[in-house]
């Protein structure tokens, strides 16, 4: 139980370096955004210029076998050209993209310093932002036709949706 716990604390300089640290920290999964996969602009004949229908989905093909990679994240050939003036029959946000991990991370220290003032404090910070250093991926190219063939960037990835490892440190007067 934690009343018969007894705590350890070091006394004088060694006491005043080594206690009372404080670490925070958050950790963020996402197990992907999922992605409607899109066919050549203008095919639905809307007027706007957009792709906005999704192609046909072939029966019995893997989306991922062979892919996820950030070059091709999904295989394009699952895919045929709907008819002219159709929406195809492939289903909404079928495509997963890429998942998130990512842990941030703080240590913070505070000094008294009652010589000064009772209030009067140094405090030491330390920041770690995607501290694992993971390269979370964005979203892959839905667009999978460019006019009546399969368009060169389809399932292609070209962004990333944090940054690379930052670390920062602060030491901070509080009166």
């Amino acid at each position: 139980p934690a009343a018969l716990r007894e705590e350890v604390a070091l006394q004088g300089v060694a006491g005043a370096v080594v206690n009372d640290w404080q670490l925070n920290g958050g950790y963020q999964f996402l197990s992907g955004a999922p992605i409607s996969p899109l066919s050549a602009a203008n095919r639905v004949f809307t007027g706007s210029g957009s792709p906005t229908g999704r192609p046909d989905l072939v029966a019995g093909c893997d989306l991922y076998s062979g892919f996820h990679t950030i070059a091709q994240w999904y295989n394009p050939n699952c895919f045929s050209i709907q008819q002219a003036g159709t929406y195809g029959n492939s289903g909404r946000t079928i495509i997963v993209g890429p998942q998130l991990w990512n842990v941030d991370a703080s240590l913070t220290k505070d000094w008294k310093v009652s010589k000064v003032s009772e209030v009067f404090a140094v405090q030491f910070r330390a920041e770690a932002f995607n501290l694992l250093n993971r390269a979370n991926f964005g979203t892959p190219n839905p667009i999978v036709f460019s006019g009546t063939s399969v368009a060169a960037a389809a399932g292609l990835i070209t962004t990333t949706v944090t940054p690379s490892r930052q670390l920062q440190g602060s030491l901070k007067l509080i009166f």
